[in-house]
């Protein structure tokens, strides 16, 4: 399993400067080192012992607009769980591909 961590409000942060027009997968990379978000690394609290790179739907990701402490939650085989820690809410979104090492 690998996790990703984002402070109040960067979540919503990160996807304002998503293309919200594209319907083009959007990138996700999970490593030891941070969450890279659409090829910008956007936040260094992960939880992870190896790399991931998914390919998730993109209107799926814009649906998790929540401003409080958000974890990204791989869940194999396709399903990356988007939760709102403070809210209590989650959303999941399709994963189209992965890449693991």
């Amino acid at each position: 399993m690998a996790k990703g961590f984002f402070p109040k409000q960067h979540w919503v942060e990160v996807l304002a400067h998503l293309d919200s027009d594209s319907t083009e997968p959007v990138e996700i990379e999970l490593n030891q080192y941070g969450v890279i978000v659409d090829h910008t690394m956007v936040s260094f609290i992960t939880d992870t012992d190896k790399d991931i790179l998914l390919e998730v739907e993109r209107a799926g990701l814009l649906k998790s607009d929540f401003a409080g402490l958000v974890v990204l939650e791989y869940r194999a085989p396709d399903c990356l769980r988007i939760s709102d820690e403070t809210a209590g809410q989650s959303v999941d979104v399709r994963v189209l591909a992965l890449k693991d090492d």
